[in-house]
C-alpha cells in the first residue's frame, strides 16, 4: 500500500508527466504552471531546474526522473530529499507508476 507521501510523489510524478506533454516541453511554462510566480521564484526555480538537468527550457518525457530530482531537491528539506533520492528504486517505481491513472475511488 502507498504511504501519503508515496501518493503525493506519485501525483508530482503524473502532474510533471502530463505538463510536459501539455506544453509541449517548454520548461518554463511547466514550471510557471507547477509553481506559480504568486507563490514562488519561479524564474529562480527554472534556472535551478535547467542547471540540474543540464538543458534550457525545452524538455521531454525522457528527463522526467531528472525533472522530478530537481523538484525533490528545490522544494524540500534534506531528510525528505534523502528519502526518495538515496534509493533509486523509488523514483524508478514512481516513474512506472506515473504512467497509469489512479483509481478515482479509493
Amino acid at each position: 500500500m502507498i504511504d501519503l507521501i508515496g501518493l503525493q510523489f506519485l501525483t508530482v510524478l503524473r502532474d510533471i508527466r502530463t505538463k510536459i506533454k501539455d506544453m509541449d516541453g517548454d520548461l518554463l511554462k511547466i514550471i510557471s504552471k507547477y509553481a506559480p510566480s504568486i507563490e514562488n521564484d519561479t524564474k529562480g526555480y527554472k534556472e535551478f531546474v535547467e542547471k540540474e538537468i543540464g538543458k534550457n527550457n525545452k524538455v521531454t518525457l525522457k528527463d522526467l526522473p531528472e525533472i522530478v530530482k530537481a523538484i525533490i531537491k528545490f522544494e524540500n528539506v534534506e531528510e525528505v530529499e534523502d528519502y526518495y533520492l538515496d534509493d533509486p528504486s523509488i523514483l524508478n517505481e514512481g516513474i512506472i507508476l506515473s504512467q497509469y491513472n489512479l483509481p478515482q475511488n479509493y
